[in-house]
């Protein structure tokens, strides 16, 4: 695995994806393009994932999350400098 440091983004090549990873990235960029940050929660309903077999899933592919605050809630969230990343994912697969 090849992995560097773009912004506060960790880009790295890895492994093939499976029909639930396309989703997730699919909603990940949809959200960016709305101007939101999505949680690990929000996606992992949407797919019907659990949010830490999400999190180890896309983490593969070298899609990390960044703990922030929320409503004075610590949550993990999508960042939108991925958004390159999750571009390159979708179409090189």
């Amino acid at each position: 695995m090849e992995c560097q440091k773009v912004g506060e983004a960790i880009i790295c090549t890895a492994r093939t994806m499976n029909p639930e990873d396309r989703k997730a990235l699919e909603l990940i960029k949809k959200a960016f393009q709305a101007g939101q940050e999505p949680t690990v929660n929000e996606i992992a309903d949407k797919v019907g994932l659990t949010p830490r077999a999400l999190g180890v899933a896309l983490s593969k592919l070298g899609i990390k999350t960044k703990n922030t605050r929320r409503a004075n809630k610590t949550v993990r969230i999508y960042i939108q400098p991925m958004l390159p990343q999750i571009e390159a994912l979708l179409a090189s697969k």
